[in-house]
């Protein structure tokens, strides 16, 4: 992916967008149909995950009517676009928007409960997206693989909601990345960096970002700089 970085937004703040930011877009508007006005009413499955961030700032700046999100993060959530964060720890998001009838349910967190209990949110008519599948370890092997395939196939022609998994490949246009460019050099959306930022460009940087990540308590994206800007 390539893309000018415009005035107003600085190297960080772009270097952090790509692959989520461009998974968002290639989501919700390349495949979900998302876009100005059009009326549609999202769930976001893990709202403060990097790449669900990045989708509840499309549905604001697409004036969708509801937008919800689960996470722990509320507040952050409701800077991001979000109309309602559900805290999965303390409440089943499923029971608390059963019937709302949503167009599309995109999911950043994985499981294949989170599709059973997406019947209960969906509108006849909706989408279930999912961005890591049944797996949300985020592994792959040839028999997951397989089994996405089939998942596909067999739920999408038999089961509803209707079923989608991204697939998301070097070749996928960078549109994604040029939109959010675009919005955060007027203002209208944001990356949002994990305070530990920047971590060294080091074996020790190394490993400190990466239990970073793995402890699950980022606040936002991870970044490491190889020289200062």
């Amino acid at each position: 992916m390539l893309a000018k970085v415009p005035d107003g937004v600085s190297m960080k703040e772009a270097a952090v967008v790509g692959l989520a930011g461009n998974t968002a877009y290639h989501g919700l508007v390349d495949n979900l149909k998302f876009g100005p006005n059009c009326g549609k009413k999202l769930l976001v499955l893990g709202g403060s995950t990097a790449t669900g961030m990045f989708a509840l700032q499309i549905a604001r700046h697409f004036n969708c009517p509801a937008i919800a999100c689960t996470s722990t993060s509320e507040e952050l959530c409701k800077s991001l676009g979000a109309t309602k964060v559900i805290d999965y720890r303390k409440e089943d998001w499923s029971e608390v928007l059963r019937g709302e009838e949503y167009d599309a349910v995109f999911d950043a967190m994985g499981g294949y409960q989170s599709y059973v209990d997406s019947a209960k949110v969906l509108k006849k008519s909706g989408t279930f997206y999912s961005i890591v599948g049944d797996h949300p370890d985020g592994t792959l092997s040839f028999g997951k693989m397989v089994g996405v395939a089939g998942a596909i196939a067999f739920r999408g022609r038999f089961l509803g909601p209707y079923y989608k998994i991204a697939i998301s490949l070097p070749s996928t246009p960078d549109h994604g990345l040029r939109f959010f460019l675009g919005l955060m050099a007027e203002g209208k959306a944001k990356a949002v960096l994990d305070p530990a930022e920047p971590f060294e460009f080091s074996q020790a940087g190394a490993v400190a970002m990466f239990n970073k990540q793995a402890s699950g308590r980022c606040k936002g994206k991870l970044l490491m700089c190889v020289r200062a800007e």
